[in-house]
């Protein structure tokens, strides 16, 4: 179970990409489990700026080996002790050859990898070990484990993209069968970014325009306008002059994002949507155009609507159909 309040690393939030630099440097963390694999293949995928960095990290979970607070610690004599912490050296001896295999096949994709293992609780770890990396990036699965049930990536990912100080990626497997992988990665990538026009908004868009995008890539921006509940007060809001205004402004701050110059791509849309529910609206979007990556601002309050709230950006990350990525700032 997550506690309420957990021990924040010594780290200020940053934007992906500082002004002026052209790499990345992005903590993995692994725990040699089906997603774990998929998403390193979806990092070798994206194209993340030349020079980028990756160090992977596997956290052995520490429950075992604190034998000091077992009530009957006292109990365990000189040979018992021992053989925990030859345990505890093994786990820890194969948890090292398994990052080891995973660096040698992204560094086949050309990365520059470095691995780490820790022994402790994995959202802890993961996030100081970012904040010692100096890292722009945190990306793990959303569900998984390996077979001993050490890392649970799918509580851990919850956890990392409530504290981190950093942006976090969680990338979900492919739905395609394997079958058709090679059909999934021959067509253009699909990026969703959720718009808003406040800041943190607009620093999801700085990332995409750093990004090394090809000209077949998609980007699809949309903006949500989050209607009343109740009865028909829905109706009335639309009537109002206030709206129509606000609605005004909305489509005028998509077309502006949409025509900006600095895309790599000539497919770059944009749509505006009325709804009561922000989170739902973009997930809709996302199914229909078969979306690859969904990117949002961690929070949001800008002039044209705000509706990027964390609880959006975790509901958005449970029921996304396809990894992403919360920016923040």
């Amino acid at each position: 179970m997550v506690p309420r309040r957990r021990r924040q690393p010594r780290a200020v939030a940053m934007d992906l990409l500082e002004p002026g630099q052209v790499a990345m440097k992005i903590l993995l963390a692994t725990d040699g489990s089906d997603t774990a694999r998929a998403t390193s293949d979806f990092l070798t995928r994206f194209p993340f700026p030349e020079g980028t960095e990756v160090r992977l990290l596997n956290v052995v979970r520490d429950t075992l080996f604190k034998y000091e607070e077992w009530e009957d610690s006292e109990d365990l004599d000189d040979e018992h002790r021992a053989e925990l912490e030859e345990t505890e050296q093994l786990l820890k001896a194969e948890r090292e050859e398994l990052v080891s295999k995973e660096a040698a096949r992204l560094g086949d994709a050309v990365w520059t990898c470095t691995t780490e293992v820790r022994i402790g609780q994995p959202a802890d770890e993961i996030l100081h070990a970012a904040t010692s990396l100096g890292a722009n990036l945190i990306a793990l699965g959303s569900v998984g484990s390996s077979g001993v049930r050490e890392f649970h990536l799918g509580r851990v990912s919850n956890a990392v993209l409530e504290y981190a100080p950093f942006s976090v990626l969680v990338v979900k497997p492919p739905a395609v069968e394997p079958a058709a992988s090679a059909d999934a990665e021959a067509r253009p990538l699909r990026i969703l970014i959720a718009f808003d026009g406040s800041h943190s908004s607009r620093t999801a868009l700085e990332f995409c325009h750093s990004l090394p995008l090809g000209d077949r890539s998609e980007i699809h921006i949309v903006g949500v306008l989050r209607l009343l509940h109740g009865f028909r007060q829905d109706i009335q809001q639309r009537l109002s002059k206030v709206w129509q205004r606000k609605k005004a402004a909305a489509k005028t701050a998509l077309e502006e994002v949409t025509k900006d110059s600095r895309w790599p791509t000539p497919h770059v849309t944009s749509e505006l949507r009325e709804s009561s529910s922000v989170t739902e609206a973009i997930l809709r979007i996302a199914r229909k155009k078969e979306i690859d990556l969904i990117v949002l601002g961690n929070k949001g309050k800008g002039a044209v609507e705000s509706f990027l709230l964390g609880s959006v950006t975790r509901r958005v990350t449970r029921h996304a159909p396809c990894s992403v990525l919360a920016v923040r700032v």
